[in-house]
């Protein structure tokens, strides 16, 4: 009885009319689109397991996944419900997606779970933040690991803007302007959170895949976190959002020949896109440039993202 009285709560809660799935269901559920910073404030718990068995408890209105908690640094919140080490506990969604529930998750699969405890149990909604491991970006990951998500609740919150309103671009005016921001719709100060847009242009949500909310000063001013993968993904969606509504600016991203120049860079992540730009640059140009320091600059590249197991096998 309490775990439908739960179901019927998380449906009043989110519910609203109209919306249809794939298979033509009607779809009730809605979420409001958080940051990962504000679902692990708000969440019980935090922790990677794999799923070794799910029932069906259609009866109750409920579906159970049976999970090995990974435990040790990847129990990030809620220790108090599971436990340190590995342990299997049960999981459980509203059945069908009308209420929220969770039921597309793959047995054999690593997952990221949050979600809520109810009268001992453990929940999961559509509302949570449940991933594919894999998926995890890697400052998704340190942030996880390192605790900076939890370290930040409650000095800093995202503000959800989720609207196309462009910010006020006069610098004399408003402080939120930022040197690589030509759109005006994204903005690393003040900790705005506007995540529509970067959907809408088919661009990489930035703020939610690499960055946080945290302190910028003593006098208690909020901002994203700037960091290599953050500026570099703010350059890329400000040339998307270039390509449909105007000329291209004038911050593009840096045009990569050399090895010299992925060298400095540095995260794996930029160095891997630059090995691929260099490579690429060399293939276009093959004509132009002297055999001999092609051969050299193509076995170079190699040796280097082998020394430094930039590439897993997949990649290559």
């Amino acid at each position: 009885m309490k775990f439908l009285i739960y179901t019927l709560i998380v449906s009043e809660l989110v519910t609203f009319g109209g919306a249809v799935d794939a298979s033509g269901a009607q779809v009730n559920c809605a979420c409001d689109v958080d940051h990962p910073q504000k679902k692990m404030c708000d969440r019980d718990y935090a922790f990677v397991g794999t799923i070794v068995d799910e029932e069906n408890m259609s009866d109750k209105d409920l579906y159970r996944y049976e999970v090995q908690v990974k435990g040790g640094e990847w129990m990030f919140k809620g220790a108090n419900l599971i436990g340190t080490d590995e342990a299997t506990v049960d999981v459980f969604t509203p059945y069908g997606t009308s209420i929220c529930g969770r039921t597309n998750l793959n047995q054999g699969k690593e997952y990221l779970f949050t979600g809520f405890d109810f009268e001992g149990n453990l929940m999961i909604t559509l509302c949570d933040w449940i991933e594919d491991w894999k998926v995890v970006t890697e400052k998704q990951r340190e942030y996880l690991l390192g605790t900076e998500y939890l370290d930040h609740c409650r000095a800093c919150e995202p503000q959800l803007r989720g609207t196309i309103v462009a910010l006020e671009m006069d610098q004399n005016k408003n402080d939120l302007v930022y040197s690589e921001q030509k759109s005006g719709l994204w903005t690393p100060y003040g900790c705005y959170f506007n995540p529509v847009p970067s959907y809408q242009f088919n661009a990489a949500d930035c703020e939610t895949d690499y960055s946080i909310c945290h302190l910028a000063d003593d006098e208690g001013r909020c901002d994203w976190e700037l960091n290599p993968d953050y500026e570099e993904c703010f350059r890329e969606r400000e040339e998307e959002w270039a390509k449909k509504n105007g000329p291209r600016p004038a911050a593009a991203l840096t045009h990569w020949t050399t090895l010299k120049d992925c060298r400095k860079l540095g995260t794996r992540r930029m160095k891997k896109k630059c090995i691929k730009k260099v490579r690429q640059y060399l293939k276009n140009n093959r004509e132009s440039i002297n055999p001999r320091e092609m051969l050299e600059e193509m076995l170079e590249l190699r040796e280097f993202f082998l020394d430094d197991k930039l590439f897993d096998e997949e990649d290559e």
